[in-house]
């Protein structure tokens, strides 16, 4: 619309494509702030039963397995604090892998955005308006797709870092 808005001088669109923009960074803000919700009213759950049951098997392993019951029962403590270890560890290669494989795009879009806006404001300069404004069009998709994957890294982030936070509760 903001490309169809720059061809035709005559047209209004500029306004609808403004509201277009705003209102995906809006629904786009919203679904991050539940998705951050979910996630951890997730992990607060988890981690709530992971240490009921804990409590639980360590329990029964006391008082139920006669002379080594408490032995398994402290190994129980160390086999945790080794899983715990584990999934921290993987969880902070996963975010660095997420990061150097989205990286790459986030730096070309940025790219693109500064040679858009470079030519823009060139058009500006020799008063070449249709020009202009579809370069700004370009300009202003190029920062929605930017949003978007960057909630979308933000999002892999947040989850491994929720999923490594449950993880030490097991």
């Amino acid at each position: 619309l903001s490309v169809a808005g720059g061809l035709s001088p005559t047209s209004r669109i500029s306004g609808i494509t403004r509201m277009i923009k705003k209102a995906a960074y809006i629904i786009l803000s919203f679904l991050m702030a539940i998705f951050l919700a979910f996630l951890s009213v997730q992990s607060t759950i988890s981690i709530s039963v992971d240490n009921t049951m804990t409590k639980t098997v360590k329990f029964f392993i006391s008082s139920f397995v006669p002379i080594i019951g408490p032995t398994l029962s402290e190994t129980l403590g160390s086999f945790r604090s080794c899983i715990s270890l584990l999934k921290s560890t993987i969880s902070i290669y996963v975010v660095v892998v997420i990061i150097l494989v989205v990286l790459p795009k986030i730096i070309e879009i940025i790219m693109f955005k500064f040679v858009f806006t470079l030519c823009s404001e060139i058009s500006d300069m020799y008063d070449i308006v249709q020009i202009k404004m579809i370069l700004d069009a370009f300009n202003q998709a190029l920062s929605l797709i930017l949003a978007v994957v960057l909630c979308v890294c933000l999002m892999f982030v947040f989850s491994i870092t929720i999923i490594s936070i449950a993880g030490n509760s097991l």
